[in-house]
């Protein structure tokens, strides 16, 4: 029988390191489809909040969440600042087009 590696602290931390990265990665992606998305919304006089769209990826989110094992509470929390952030992006690139 071969004997198994442990894997040592250092190395786990390493790869939370690397998941923080695709984290932040993935973050500057949605803000880049987050601008794109206040340029139409300007050019077809959209409102920037919509509940009901808000409500409903609220929901998806915290299922996708409970499905990989993690508490709503913690999905509810980072999406409401993702959310929030994105009005200000939005709102921002909407005066900054005047």
């Amino acid at each position: 029988m071969q004997e198994q590696k442990q894997i040592t602290l250092e190395e786990l931390r390493k790869h939370i390191d690397a998941v923080d990265t695709l984290l932040i990665k993935c973050l500057a992606k949605r803000q880049d489809i987050v601008l794109q998305i206040a340029k139409i919304k300007k050019q077809e006089n959209l409102p920037i909040f919509c509940p009901e769209r808000e409500k409903e990826l609220m929901e998806e989110r915290v299922e996708i969440g409970i499905q990989c094992g993690i508490n709503p509470s913690l999905i509810e929390t980072v999406f409401r600042s993702i959310l929030a952030e994105s009005k200000n992006i939005q709102l921002s690139e909407v005066k900054n087009e005047k």
